[in-house]
């Protein structure tokens, strides 16, 4: 059975091979090991199999599948200038290295260069330092033969990117091993003794620590804080590891590194967290901040904001500041929503509730039309038809035999007058039912038997709404609703109050207000059996009612303005800003319509003014600085994606699959896919776009590729990996890839569809 995702953020259903909400345009993500999925464009490994090749071999230019002879490979000669030119290369490669080096203890986010690629083919993993060069060379890293490869977090490039993160000694299902790394300076040709220079760190790490949040943590110094799979906080400073304490669930470090919060289940109930600080010269020494916390809001190492039970769902809010005693920061808190630990602000909800009449809350449109109305009667249903449908053969036959035709005389012999109806009635074997005989017009009834059922049903259920709606009116109802808060500067803030359903955007809060003008029309009487039945259904309408009722939706935009009341004709939808904050976008369904709308919203100070249509017919978007990309006419798999800015529309291009757009407006996309047998998914052609909506066909039967900068890709094909560097041909650099991590591979800014 194919497996069914959901969007992280806005819960909507999506498609099993979806890296972007069209509902929200938030990026998927998906569980580790989960089946059925397309890889998408990143640095995670890239699937295929085969035997690799050591150097690299250009593609003809007739040539788009890659395939080349023997004859096409570049090999080097020992010239005097080569040499020189080497020795350049070699200086500048080093200069280069210092630079990053230094870069690296300034920004722990540099990243490694463009030009480094890891790869793993046949159980072995590969190093390339350069491979844009003619003929990169492949150094071999670790051997990982006989491994079940069951998690591809086998590498990673975390901190400043002066060390090459790997695993060995892998157990069988390849979930843990050795953690171990090498600094990338010693990743080069010709060095046979890679192994001296190669750290072990711990033996007792889950392999996808280098993904998670919790995992690893690697410092400015490359210095490493990391959770072992005892549980047990180790700091390691670049030769020994220091175990730290024991039964640590997470942990969290100071934006200068000097100090950090831990956290371990608490003895006496493992449902509650002890809080623990320490600061890296005495990280043994750790004080215990608080005992038998509920919630711990991560914090950034300085400040760490927790939670203690007080009621039920209810917490008392702390903050504690470089391990320092906790302070209160508020009672009875329901949610802690968009921390800014740096100007220690957030918002929060606390409890309120509104009484209300249950009756006021229900949506009647039939009470005037079925006040006073009457139980439906057989008469009223009565159609006229004609003697041949009421008689058959054998009765008009004896009516003219023995009563010389005269069918009054006989059916007021043979016939007694209904009750109900007041007609002469009898059963006709044409009819299959009863028909019936007026003597003053002497004409011919049936009762439209469908109509009638039809009737009584509309009047049951008339009738049970009357009986409900004089008891809804009996009974009151206590609404939990929130009161909404900002923590600014050490002060609490109620920004609006009696609120349902918050919900937290890009920049704005929106919600429903649960006061008189609102508190109306919310149930429809059709979908209550009782008054209980509405009691136990109110929560979950309220919870609805924002995302469904765009009536009554409030809106607030965080950190600036007031509160401001939006009314929409249709489903309101999400909101999101633009780079600069000017403008809002918003797309939704239209019931009336039966279309998805996007729209664009002109945001001054606090307020949402103009608004402007952007289509009608809208797939998925996502903005990109301050215009927004987005597809129409989806159908099979294609759609057209056009770009919005300044209140006009471009056309990209026509006829797309899985549109991919990058940081720097790089335009590519997955086209024309089939589903290959070899490889068990689709496979696509892979093109670029230029500004005027030109395509360039890049590569045919791929199924994954990474990107850098400008028009530089790396794609798999034919279980190859090849280079295009954003002209020219693609240029094969290995053979046999099973996985491949690309570094400075970026995500994309927006998959359409």
């Amino acid at each position: 059975m194919e497996q069914m995702i959901f969007c992280n953020q806005c819960g909507a259903q999506l498609e099993a091979d979806a890296m972007f909400c069209p509902e929200c345009g938030a990026r998927v993500v998906r569980e580790e090991g989960s089946s059925g999925e397309q890889q998408a464009p990143s640095s995670e490994p890239v699937q295929t199999g085969s035997e690799p090749v050591a150097d690299p071999v250009p593609m003809p230019a007739d040539d788009a599948s890659g395939a080349a002879s023997a004859e096409d490979t570049w090999a080097p000669k020992w010239k005097l200038p080569l040499l020189i030119a080497t020795a350049a290369i070699l200086g500048i490669l080093a200069l280069f290295l210092v630079v990053t080096l230094i870069r690296g203890m300034l920004n722990r986010n540099v990243g490694l260069s463009e030009d480094q690629l890891v790869y793993l083919r046949n159980g072995t993993v590969y190093y390339m330092d350069n491979i844009a060069a003619k003929s990169p060379e492949a150094i071999e890293i670790l051997d990982m033969d006989n491994i079940e490869l069951t998690y591809p977090a086998l590498v990673g490039f975390p901190g400043d990117g002066s060390y090459l993160y790997y695993f060995s000694k892998l157990t069988a299902n390849g979930t843990k091993g050795n953690l171990c790394r090498v600094p990338v300076s010693k990743l080069k040709s010709g060095e046979d003794k890679l192994d001296r220079y190669v750290e072990e760190i711990d033996s007792k790490l889950s392999s996808s620590a280098l993904y998670g949040d919790s995992g690893i943590y690697v410092m400015k110094n490359n210095h490493l804080l990391y959770i072992r799979d005892d549980d047990r906080l180790y700091y390691y400073n670049g030769k020994d590891s220091e175990e730290i304490d024991k039964g640590v669930t997470g942990f969290t470090v100071s934006e200068d590194e000097k100090g950090l919060y831990y956290f371990k289940e608490n003895k006496k109930d493992d449902a509650k967290i002890d809080i623990y600080y320490a600061t890296l010269k005495k990280l043994t020494e750790a004080d215990k901040v608080e005992t038998g916390v509920d919630v711990i809001y991560y914090g950034s190492g300085d400040l760490c904001i927790f939670g203690k039970e007080a009621g039920k769902d209810t917490y008392d809010l702390f903050y504690t500041e470089n391990g320092k005693e906790p302070v209160d920061i508020e009672e009875d808190v329901l949610t802690v929503n968009n921390i800014d630990y740096e100007n220690k602000k957030f918002y929060f909800t606390k409890g309120n509730s509104v009484k209300a009449n249950l009756y006021d809350l229900v949506y009647d449109p039939l009470a005037e039309d079925e006040d006073g109305m009457q139980e439906p009667s057989l008469k009223s249903f009565l159609q006229e038809i004609p003697i041949d449908d009421a008689l058959d053969d054998s009765k008009r036959q004896y009516i003219t035999r023995n009563y010389n035709g005269r069918t009054a005389d006989y059916i007021k012999d043979r016939y007694y007058i209904d009750s109900q109806i007041g007609m002469y009635g009898f059963y006709s074997e044409n009819l299959g039912d009863y028909a019936f005989y007026d003597d003053n017009t002497q004409r011919f009834y049936k009762i439209d038997r469908d109509a009638y059922q039809q009737a009584q049903e509309n009047w049951s259920k008339a009738v049970r709404r009357v009986r409900l709606r004089e008891e809804l009116k009996k009974e009151d109802f206590k609404l939990e609703t929130k009161d909404l808060y900002v923590y600014d500067n050490g002060k609490s803030e109620k920004i609006s109050e009696n609120i349902l359903a918050p919900q937290y955007y890009d920049g704005f809060i929106m919600y429903l207000r649960a006061d008189d003008e609102n508190l109306h029309d919310l149930v429809n009487i059709e979908n209550i059996n009782g008054v209980n039945s509405m009691k136990s259904s109110l929560a979950y309408s309220f919870s609805q009612i924002a995302s469904e009722d765009g009536e009554h939706v409030s809106f607030y935009r965080i950190g600036e303005g007031e509160e401001q009341k939006i009314t929409y004709e249709n489903e309101w939808g999400y909101l999101r800003l633009s780079e600069d904050k000017k403008t809002a976008f918003r797309k939704y369904h239209d019931e009336e319509e039966d279309a998805d709308i996007l729209m664009a919203y002109k945001v001054t100070g606090g307020a949402l003014e103009e608004d402007a249509e952007i289509s009608n017919d809208c797939y998925s978007y996502q903005i990109d600085g301050n215009a927004v990309y987005y597809t129409e006419d989806y159908d099979n798999g294609e759609g057209d994606l056009y770009c919005w800015k300044n209140g006009k529309a471009e056309t990209i291009a026509k006829n797309v699959g899985r549109v991919y757009i990058f940081d720097d407006n790089a335009v590519f996309a997955l086209s024309d896919g089939e589903y290959d047998k070899d490889v068990e998914q689709n496979v696509w052609e892979l093109y670029s776009y230029n500004s005027k909506g030109e395509k360039e066909r890049i590569a045919s039967d791929t199924y994954s590729f990474s990107y850098a900068s400008g028009k530089r890709i790396l794609y798999v094909k034919d279980e190859n990996l090849y280079l295009y560097k954003g002209s020219g041909d693609p240029v094969r650099i290995a053979r046999g890839v099973d996985h491949y991590w690309y570094p400075a591979a970026k995500a994309p800014e927006v998959t359409t569809p």
